[in-house]
């Protein structure tokens, strides 16, 4: 008896709920003369375009929306009540759709999680751990490590600060514009992240870093993943650390920086183009350039990114604050890139333990 006022209220919440699913369900009913009218100028597209996260194929995807959604109209009386109601459920039980701002705050609970705590244990041995340390003082043991190679004004320095989510010319940011060395190997503690350090390694293609023993010479297995960067097409002893790479199974990237001043060039040709379509345009380009590349290296498309490395500072940076991008801010495959290196970066250390 004592429970009766609790059991009347889980009764009348469930009331409720089916009262606002039944509403809804009629309401839907009544509008769907309405949205058969509608669906193929909205519906369908509204839902290819919301399921692109980058913003890219924007119109391809809007077009192949107005097909589905002319075909599906016919339908939509009898699905669309159903839809309507599972939709007020869901939200009468606290069920809601994940945001991108979701997905950026996820990604950055999950960074300061593992990137702040000594990782599993190394995934070399301890010989060349201590090699490692020698050579040029690199912790294996207590730190995650991240190498970004590449060859000068490629966009090293620019795509490291924007890792660390600071602004070129900070205090603590990676230098631009300067000249590298043969053995000028740098390292960067994140600000945020404190077993998380970024390498600078210089490209392997310089004068003094020949092309072959440049792998093992600069000990890059014992990096817990490599990004390779270049604004134009990839040298080949990139793809042989690439290569050489996705043997030993660290996890590697490929970067296409420069995005924002590709597009810039394109829409002072034609000011009348949209970002969306000159952005696609540049994605067609890069992968017709560097689909055959990656691919003999062995690895899939999908370890191809294509960024603004002034953009991924600020998407980082807001992310260090959880807060949500600006619609200015225009992204690619900036957080697509920040998302798969945090992932394969714990995974890869975890499955060595």
């Amino acid at each position: 008896m004592g429970n009766e006022p609790s059991k009347q209220k889980t009764l009348n919440e469930k009331a409720s709920r089916v009262a606002k699913g039944a509403g809804a369900a009629g309401g839907a009913l009544v509008a769907s003369p309405l949205v058969i009218i509608a669906s193929p100028l909205y519906l369908g597209p509204q839902h290819f375009i919301e399921q692109n996260t980058t913003g890219l194929g924007i119109v391809p995807n809007a077009v192949a929306g107005l097909v589905a959604g002319a075909l599906a109209a016919p339908f939509l009386p009898l699905v669309l009540p159903f839809m309507a109601a599972k939709q007020a459920l869901n939200g009468a039980s606290g069920q809601e759709k994940s945001s991108p701002v979701g997905d950026y705050i996820a990604a950055s609970v999950a960074a300061n999680e593992a990137f702040n705590t000594v990782p599993p244990r190394s995934v070399v041995s301890q010989g060349a751990s201590e090699e490692v340390r020698e050579y040029f003082g690199m912790d294996c043991d207590n730190c995650y490590n991240i190498a970004i190679v590449g060859g000068s004004e490629q966009g090293k320095s620019s795509l490291i600060n924007g890792l660390m989510g600071v602004r070129d010319g900070d205090d603590n940011a990676a230098s631009v514009g300067e000249d590298e060395t043969a053995f000028g190997i740098k390292s960067y503690q994140h600000p945020n992240l404190n077993t998380l350090v970024l390498w600078d390694l210089p490209g392997g293609g310089a004068e003094r870093n020949p092309g072959e023993p440049y792998f093992p010479d600069k000990m890059m297995f014992a990096f817990d993943a490599l990004i390779v960067v270049t604004s134009a097409k990839f040298l080949q002893i990139e793809l042989d650390i690439a290569k050489q790479a996705n043997e030993k199974r660290v996890p590697i990237y490929f970067v296409r920086s420069k995005a924002d001043q590709s597009i810039e060039s394109k829409l002072r040709k034609n000011s009348k183009m949209p970002w969306e379509q000159a952005a696609m345009e540049l994605q067609k380009e890069v992968h017709k350039n560097i689909r055959g590349q990656i691919e003999a290296t062995g690895l899939e498309l999908d370890k191809l990114f294509i960024l603004s490395a002034w953009h991924l500072q600020e998407l980082v940076e807001l992310m260090v604050k959880s807060k949500e991008p600006s619609a200015t801010l225009h992204l690619m495959d900036e957080f697509r890139l920040v998302d798969m290196l945090i992932k394969e970066t714990i995974s890869y250390r975890s499955a060595a333990s």
